[in-house]
Order: C-alpha cells, then sequence, then structure tokens
C-alpha cells in the first residue's frame, strides 16, 4: 500500500508540472498567432505581387483563420499564379 501510495505521489509530481507547463506554453503560442500577420515578400525570384485578395465572409466563417494571406503573382510568359497562406495550429 505505501509503495502505491509513493509511486502514486511521484507520478503526479512529475506529470503535473508537465502538464502546467505544456498548458502555458500553448496558452503563449495562442497569444502570439493571434497577434500574428503573414508577411510575404512581394517579389519572388522573377514573379510579382500582382493583386492581393481577402476572402469571402461566409469563407472566413467556416475556417475560421487566425492569420491568412491570399496573393496572385505574375511572371512575363507565363500564367498567374494564386497562392493561399494560413496558419496550421488550431486550439
Amino acid at each position: 500500500m505505501r509503495v502505491r501510495l509513493r509511486l502514486a505521489g511521484v507520478v503526479v509530481g512529475l506529470l503535473l508540472p508537465g502538464l502546467v507547463l505544456g498548458r502555458w506554453t500553448l496558452a503563449v503560442a495562442t497569444e502570439r498567432l493571434a497577434e500574428a500577420s503573414i508577411a510575404l515578400t512581394s517579389q519572388l525570384g522573377p514573379w510579382v505581387a500582382a493583386s492581393e485578395e481577402k476572402l469571402e465572409d461566409w469563407v472566413l466563417a467556416m475556417i475560421e483563420p487566425d492569420a491568412y494571406l491570399m496573393r496572385t503573382y505574375v511572371r512575363e510568359g507565363t500564367a498567374p499564379v494564386s497562392i493561399y497562406v494560413a496558419p496550421a495550429i488550431r486550439c
């Protein structure tokens, strides 16, 4: 019985600080993510940003991104390329 109590004390003593630290770290990361904006240069090699689009309200309501960037790049002699970038972390 004493061994089980001691073992339970050790488990709680080791796990509890880890759980608290993990939760605190997650809270800090969430705060940083909420403040984050996505920055991407307007020129990527020969590709130049031509336009930056906004998602429609119903799309924003559905996917609820914390931050995102949707931009179209062009290069002479090729078709335009559209990109969408958003963080993948969800709490």
